[in-house]
Protein backbone atom coordinates (compact mmCIF):
# COMPACT_ATOMS: atom_id res chain seq x y z
CA UNK A 1 0.00 0.00 0.00
CA UNK A 2 1.49 3.28 -1.07
CA UNK A 3 1.76 6.68 1.15
CA UNK A 4 -1.16 8.15 -0.18
CA UNK A 5 -3.96 4.74 -0.16
CA UNK A 6 -2.55 4.66 3.87
CA UNK A 7 -2.46 8.23 4.63
CA UNK A 8 -6.64 8.25 2.90
CA UNK A 9 -7.27 5.22 4.76
CA UNK A 10 -6.03 6.85 8.47
CA UNK A 11 -8.36 9.99 7.53
CA UNK A 12 -11.17 7.93 7.33
CA UNK A 13 -10.38 5.53 10.40
CA UNK A 14 -10.16 8.44 12.35
CA UNK A 15 -13.51 10.41 10.73
CA UNK A 16 -15.12 7.21 11.45
CA UNK A 17 -14.36 7.39 15.30
CA UNK A 18 -14.53 11.44 15.86
CA UNK A 19 -18.43 11.28 14.00
CA UNK A 20 -18.99 8.17 16.24
CA UNK A 21 -19.73 5.53 14.15
CA UNK A 22 -17.66 1.97 14.52
CA UNK A 23 -16.13 2.24 18.15
CA UNK A 24 -18.29 2.63 21.21
CA UNK A 25 -15.89 4.56 23.70
CA UNK A 26 -18.55 4.86 26.58
CA UNK A 27 -18.02 8.82 26.67
CA UNK A 28 -20.55 10.06 28.53
CA UNK A 29 -21.65 13.47 27.15
CA UNK A 30 -23.54 15.86 29.80
CA UNK A 31 -25.89 18.94 29.61
CA UNK A 32 -24.19 22.24 29.57
CA UNK A 33 -23.11 23.39 33.57
CA UNK A 34 -25.70 25.77 34.93
CA UNK A 35 -24.37 28.86 35.93
CA UNK A 36 -27.31 29.12 38.12
CA UNK A 37 -28.59 26.46 40.11
CA UNK A 38 -31.11 27.18 43.51
CA UNK A 39 -34.22 25.90 45.09
CA UNK A 40 -36.14 27.85 47.40
CA UNK A 41 -39.43 26.63 49.36
CA UNK A 42 -41.91 29.57 48.52
CA UNK A 43 -45.56 29.68 50.28
CA UNK A 44 -48.73 30.01 49.06
CA UNK A 45 -49.41 32.75 46.07
CA UNK A 46 -46.34 33.63 47.08
CA UNK A 47 -43.36 35.05 45.02
CA UNK A 48 -39.60 34.32 45.09
CA UNK A 49 -37.28 37.18 43.44
CA UNK A 50 -34.08 36.17 41.90
CA UNK A 51 -31.20 38.52 41.07
CA UNK A 52 -29.09 37.55 38.13
CA UNK A 53 -25.99 39.43 36.77
CA UNK A 54 -24.22 39.67 33.17
CA UNK A 55 -21.43 41.25 32.67
CA UNK A 56 -21.74 41.59 28.98
CA UNK A 57 -25.51 41.16 28.49
CA UNK A 58 -26.69 38.65 26.11
CA UNK A 59 -28.82 35.46 25.38
CA UNK A 60 -29.28 32.48 27.85
CA UNK A 61 -31.25 29.20 28.40
CA UNK A 62 -33.00 28.50 31.97
CA UNK A 63 -35.67 26.73 33.42
CA UNK A 64 -38.08 26.61 36.21
CA UNK A 65 -39.53 23.74 38.08
CA UNK A 66 -42.32 23.67 40.75
CA UNK A 67 -44.57 21.48 42.57
CA UNK A 68 -47.37 23.14 40.94
CA UNK A 69 -48.19 26.14 38.29
CA UNK A 70 -45.94 29.08 38.41
CA UNK A 71 -45.61 32.58 37.60
CA UNK A 72 -42.31 33.36 35.57
CA UNK A 73 -41.39 37.19 34.76
CA UNK A 74 -38.32 38.43 33.95
CA UNK A 75 -37.38 42.26 34.12
CA UNK A 76 -34.96 44.67 34.30
CA UNK A 77 -33.20 46.04 37.42
CA UNK A 78 -35.27 49.27 36.52
CA UNK A 79 -38.43 47.85 36.51
CA UNK A 80 -37.57 45.89 39.42
CA UNK A 81 -36.99 48.47 41.59
CA UNK A 82 -39.71 50.68 40.31
CA UNK A 83 -42.13 47.63 41.00
CA UNK A 84 -40.79 47.51 44.49
CA UNK A 85 -41.67 51.21 45.27
CA UNK A 86 -44.94 50.68 43.76
CA UNK A 87 -43.84 53.66 41.47
CA UNK A 88 -46.37 52.33 38.58
CA UNK A 89 -46.25 55.71 36.71
CA UNK A 90 -42.59 54.72 36.36
CA UNK A 91 -42.61 51.21 35.28
CA UNK A 92 -42.42 50.95 31.45
CA UNK A 93 -43.15 48.08 28.92
CA UNK A 94 -39.49 47.29 27.58
CA UNK A 95 -38.68 46.60 31.76
CA UNK A 96 -40.22 43.52 31.47
CA UNK A 97 -38.37 40.88 29.51
CA UNK A 98 -40.72 38.06 29.62
CA UNK A 99 -43.54 36.76 31.18
CA UNK A 100 -45.19 33.62 31.17
CA UNK A 101 -47.78 31.05 33.15
CA UNK A 102 -47.57 27.68 33.52
CA UNK A 103 -50.24 25.28 34.50
CA UNK A 104 -47.68 22.46 34.35
CA UNK A 105 -44.92 23.57 36.86
CA UNK A 106 -42.44 23.48 34.09
CA UNK A 107 -40.85 26.24 31.71
CA UNK A 108 -38.23 26.42 29.61
CA UNK A 109 -37.16 29.21 28.01
CA UNK A 110 -34.36 31.73 26.50
CA UNK A 111 -33.71 35.78 27.58
CA UNK A 112 -31.79 37.95 26.53
CA UNK A 113 -30.48 40.52 29.30
CA UNK A 114 -28.27 44.15 28.86
CA UNK A 115 -25.37 43.93 30.85
CA UNK A 116 -26.17 44.48 34.41
CA UNK A 117 -28.73 43.13 36.73
CA UNK A 118 -32.16 41.92 35.98
CA UNK A 119 -34.70 39.55 38.00
CA UNK A 120 -36.50 36.66 37.86
CA UNK A 121 -39.82 36.79 39.58
CA UNK A 122 -40.96 33.44 39.93
CA UNK A 123 -45.08 33.62 41.73
CA UNK A 124 -46.03 30.22 43.20
CA UNK A 125 -49.61 29.92 41.93
CA UNK A 126 -50.72 27.33 44.40
CA UNK A 127 -52.78 27.00 47.55
CA UNK A 128 -49.85 24.78 49.29
CA UNK A 129 -45.86 25.19 49.87
CA UNK A 130 -44.09 24.21 46.93
CA UNK A 131 -40.21 24.12 46.15
CA UNK A 132 -38.95 26.09 43.03
CA UNK A 133 -36.29 25.11 41.30
CA UNK A 134 -34.27 27.85 39.12
CA UNK A 135 -31.62 26.26 36.52
CA UNK A 136 -29.84 29.25 34.30
CA UNK A 137 -27.57 28.00 31.77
Amino acid sequence: MNKRAKFILLNWIFLILVSGYGLNLDIAYSAPKPFLDQKKVVPPRMEWSREIVSRRGGSFAFRVRSQGPIGVTIVTDRGYKTAMTRDEKSFKKDDVILTVDSKDGLFEGTATVTAGSSWFIIENQTDKEVEIHLQCF
